[in-house]
């Protein structure tokens, strides 16, 4: 079955998901975008030939999905809008600014039968799939998150934490599913009247710890994490997507004479395969409509999410 969708808002992340979305024929039909600003409208409207809507409610009566992708302040009160219509809604993460906000529409979405989910992409990174194959028969120790980017303008109503940290809560919150017992945080401001930049280390009830980094003032991109566990080490890097494992060995080879040759360590090269991430998350959007099922990334999962940032943010400077 194909499904008709629309896209509320052109910018950035707007536009990606109207590009994926017209490769999706299969599986939705782009009815048609809309933004609050005219102009945006019809730019993407030319780029990607695709209809605009002057007006919201005429978007909305003609489609059955939609993804939000609006600045995260107007989340609540769009996503609410088209939740009360019956239409099965995409919620480009954060969820809201403020838990308040993310409970409020998590109590509307929960009444209604329709899908919602909320974009935590890097979940549905293959980077992210195979590291979770791995650490099935791995006793974890500890994560160690480094998220790095130069600073971005179009970011200017939320913190670092909610802008990018988020994303890596969001990994540990599918790694580790126990309480967290201890946050501490530190972060400073540069170039925004928030933080941006953050350090932060949680504790968890089985003793295991995560160091998170996230950054906006930094002039490279860096995307890793590094996983001790009680066999290996293992690297995953988000940006070459790549994933190395380091484990120990007693392999000894004797060839004869007095030298021995002693290897301490191997490493294995981990195949990751090649999808983007963003067509993965549509294409689970669409089963979930298609087949009934829950997110991985749905609603009560993402206000968990958020509470954590918010715990993180808090803790600076206590």
């Amino acid at each position: 079955m194909v499904y008709n969708i629309g896209v509320i808002g052109t910018g950035k992340m707007g536009k990606n998901h109207i590009r994926v979305i017209k490769g999706m024929a299969d599986k939705f039909n782009l009815v048609g975008i809309y933004d609050i600003n005219l102009e945006n409208a019809k730019e993407a409207s030319n780029l990607y030939d695709v209809k605009y809507f002057e007006s919201l409610d005429d978007l909305l009566c003609k489609i059955d999905a939609v993804i939000v992708a609006i600045p995260s302040s107007f989340h609540k009160t769009m996503s609410i809008k088209c939740i009360n219509a019956g239409i099965n809604t995409f919620i480009e993460k954060p969820l809201a600014l403020e838990v308040d906000d993310g409970e409020e529409i998590w109590n509307y979405a929960k009444d209604k039968d329709v899908t919602c989910m909320v974009g935590h992409i890097e979940r549905y990174n293959p980077v992210t799939c195979e590291l979770a194959k791995i650490l099935i028969s791995e006793e974890v120790l500890s994560f160690d998150i480094h998220r790095l980017s130069p600073f971005d303008k179009r970011i200017f109503d939320t913190d670092v934490a909610l802008d990018l940290m988020i994303h890596d809560i969001d990994l540990l919150s599918a790694f580790i599913d126990e309480e967290i017992v201890d946050i501490k945080s530190a972060g400073i401001s540069i170039y925004s009247d928030t933080y941006d930049y953050v350090q932060t280390l949680i504790k968890y009830k089985s003793e295991k710890l995560a160091s998170l980094t996230a950054s906006r003032i930094t002039e490279d991109k860096k995307r890793t994490v590094e996983i001790n566990t009680k066999g290996a080490y293992i690297v995953a890097d988000y940006l070459n997507r790549t994933i190395h494992i380091t484990r120990k060995t007693k392999f000894l080879l004797d060839v004869g004479y007095a030298t021995k040759y002693r290897q301490e360590n191997i490493r294995e090269k981990v195949f990751v395969p090649m999808k983007e991430p963003l067509l993965a998350e549509l294409e689970h959007f669409y089963d979930c409509i298609h087949n009934k099922k829950i997110p991985k990334t749905n609603i009560q999962n993402s206000l968990n999410v958020l509470k954590v940032c918010k715990q993180i943010v808090n803790s600076i400077g206590e």
